[in-house]
């Protein structure tokens, strides 16, 4: 199954949340698209990846005050990226290969690249 099998199913918009937004803001957005995890970018620049899993180990360590943090102190910062062309199976194993990490999907390069 390819990437792009995968993106007409489910869709290709992604979401993105700046680095300074809290947790909470996160969470927030998370519910209101139905999405389990948001794209963190600064301007152009993709800075990591904060999903449903990242808020509940930052709410495990930190309790109610982890909603006040910003995305920045609890985002995942290593990320394979993957390319439509790319089949499941090869980013799962690349996945699998970098103690995985989430994926990021990029449409102007044709080979993927690991972070």
């Amino acid at each position: 199954m390819s990437i792009q099998s995968i993106l007409e199913r489910k869709g290709a918009k992604v979401f993105t949340i700046e680095p300074t937004a809290t947790v909470r803001t996160a969470a927030q957005l998370m519910q209101m698209h139905g999405i389990a995890a948001l794209v963190v970018k600064s301007a152009d620049v993709i800075g990591g990846l904060v999903s449903e899993r990242e808020i509940v180990h930052a709410i495990s360590q930190h309790g109610e005050r982890a909603l006040s943090m910003a995305v920045l102190n609890v985002m995942t910062r290593s990320a394979i990226t993957v390319t439509p062309d790319d089949t499941f199976e090869t980013s799962h194993d690349a996945n699998d290969q970098s103690s995985g990490a989430p994926f990021d999907c990029d449409w102007e390069r044709p080979t993927r690249r690991h972070r």
